[in-house]
């Protein structure tokens, strides 16, 4: 911890605040991953770029508004990924001695006595983004290399697929128990819809079970375990068959239909909201879909809103969105279907051909949800079902139209016009030295000022920053408002008093007896006209 100080013409170097330091550790999740993309502090990104082990140097020290407010962080920062050779890290050796363990397996960032606040003995939040999608969690290759990455994220039957047979953390199945076939099957088809998905899997809030069962409902999938093989296999439920290749099934066949309900229109929703993960803040975004028929139909807007957490993408959330509403304002019919042996090979997410004269279906393709396979005592295979959305037509869907709103408040930036200069002795005499109220002045030494011209509009204030030497850190040592500002409308001469200004700012805080700094030249203020810009 070190003190801060401020100076003044008349007083000693005077103590006003404190910079606190911290040495960590901080372990964020099971490694090794393949990198560390940011590191956050609070809500603030204090560094980026892409580190795969070792030592990052965050130099922020402005991130949280600096010495006048809660100050920022600076200082070295270890990154170690828990690889199964790591050693022991140097520095948390140098301070609890030799007899540490090495901290194998786990994600972690070593501070080593960083600068983390000033003027609030309160430290922020950590927190990293990293990313594991060529890695597996115990350091290996991953499964599938081809086609794991899908932009920034992970192909979700990696992580499906992981998640049964991983020995550390997962379900410990063999990877003898996978069936590569449609495991292969369903990443290509998944890798070709640029359908990736990023998790962070928590076990103290989820079961891992219902994560994967997560993982199935945002890629509209499930996973089985083959009767005859023993083998788990991923399907997907697509639009990826032809209705004359599937088995049909009638009245020869299947012994009883019950429980056949098709939704009517009521409430239904015909807009879906759908929620997101924003990638760079990790924040909630949201993307609506309208059915403009249905809406037209049912005389107003019925919404829904799902979660979707391991969607990263705009267009990808938007896809499902449309999807979900599709399945929405189908009015999909369900039922329950009794058969002989002859429909005992279907199984989850199986479609077949339904023809049942006595409710006037003909050709209707059909999804298995819940297949059951009858017993000793009563053989009859017993099916629940729903009509699948991939046989009917295709419908319009629609985005609402996009907000005119704009953002009015403006980024941070440089201000274009800005100047460094000295102030004239004058002006020192007769106006600095009686403010200060003292005599004391050396008049071989010289003051400089720093103005600036407001950006935009909506810009407040701008800051000060000085350094001692070249190549020494910049410090913030004033915070102050934009000076008046305008452009002269035409050339002036000599003996011209009136000027007027285009663009002005800020003129009516100018007063009569100051000064204006025009190029080079100092010029007095007379008077002014705020009604004409003179």
């Amino acid at each position: 911890m070190g003190d801060g100080f401020k100076e003044g013409p008349s007083s000693q170097p005077q103590v006003v605040g404190y910079h606190y330091g911290l040495g960590a550790h901080m372990v964020f999740c099971h490694g090794p991953i393949d990198a560390v993309t940011q590191v956050r502090v609070g809500e603030k990104t204090a560094w980026s770029g892409a580190n795969t082990g070792g030592q990052i140097h965050i130099n922020q020290p402005d991130l949280n508004g600096g010495e006048d407010r809660e100050g920022g962080v600076v200082g070295a920062v270890d990154i170690a990924f828990g690889a199964a050779g790591q050693g022991r890290n140097s520095y948390l050796q140098s301070v609890l001695g030799a007899a540490i363990p090495s901290f194998r397996g786990v994600v972690s960032l070593i501070l080593r006595q960083c600068r983390v606040s000033a003027n609030n003995p309160y430290v922020k939040p950590w927190s990293i983004i990293g990313k594991r999608i060529m890695t597996r969690s115990d350091g290996s290759a991953q499964w599938h290399p081809t086609a794991a990455a899908i932009g920034s994220d992970l192909n979700p039957a990696h992580i499906i697929r992981e998640c049964l047979t991983d020995q550390s953390w997962g379900l410990g199945y063999a990877e003898s128990m996978i069936d590569d076939v449609t495991f292969q099957a369903a990443a290509d088809a998944l890798k070709a819809e640029a359908f990736g998905l990023s998790f962070l899997w928590d076990q103290d809030g989820t079961s891992l079970e219902d994560f994967v069962v997560d993982v199935l409902r945002h890629i509209d999938g499930s996973v089985v375990l083959n009767r005859t093989t023993g083998w788990f296999e991923l399907h997907l439920a697509r639009d990826d068959y032809d209705l004359e290749d599937l088995d049909a099934f009638g009245e020869s066949d299947i012994t009883a239909l019950e429980d056949f309900t098709r939704g009517a229109w009521g409430r239904v929703a015909n807009e879906v909201c759908l929620k997101y993960t924003n990638r760079d803040t990790g924040k909630d975004r949201t993307v609506t879909v309208q059915d403009l028929a249905a809406i037209q139909t049912q005389a107003g807007v019925y919404s829904t809103t799902v979660n979707y957490p391991g969607i990263c993408e705009d267009a990808l959330a938007a896809k499902v969105a449309t999807r979900d509403l599709k399945q929405s304002v189908s009015h999909l019919a369900k039922m329950t279907i009794y058969g002989n042996r002859k429909m005992a090979h279907l199984g989850v997410n199986d479609v077949f051909i339904l023809n049942w004269p006595p409710l006037g279906i003909v050709s209707m393709a059909v999804r298995v949800l819940r297949p059951s396979y009858g017993t000793l005592k009563d053989g009859r295979v017993k099916l629940e079902c729903v009509q699948d959305v991939f046989g009917l037509p295709d419908s319009v869907y629609a985005a609402p139209e996009p907000s005119a709103w704009i953002d009015p408040v403006s980024e941070p930036q440089p201000a274009a016009h800005r100047r460094v200069w000295e102030i004239p002795y004058w002006t020192i005499i007769r106006r600095v030295i009686p403010e200060w109220n003292t005599g004391d002045y050396d008049p071989e030494a010289g003051l400089l000022a720093a103005m600036a011209a407001k950006p935009a509009s909506d810009f407040m204030a701008f800051v000060v920053m000085v350094r001692e030497a070249t190549g020494a850190d910049f410090v913030n040592r004033l915070t102050t408002s934009f000076t008046p500002s305008g452009t002269l409308a035409g050339a002036v001469g000599l003996t011209d008093t009136v000027w007027t200004l285009t663009s002005p700012d800020d003129l009516e805080v100018v007063q009569t007896g100051n000064y204006a700094l025009v190029d080079d030249e100092l010029v007095g203020i007379t008077g002014i006209d705020l009604e004409n810009n003179r």
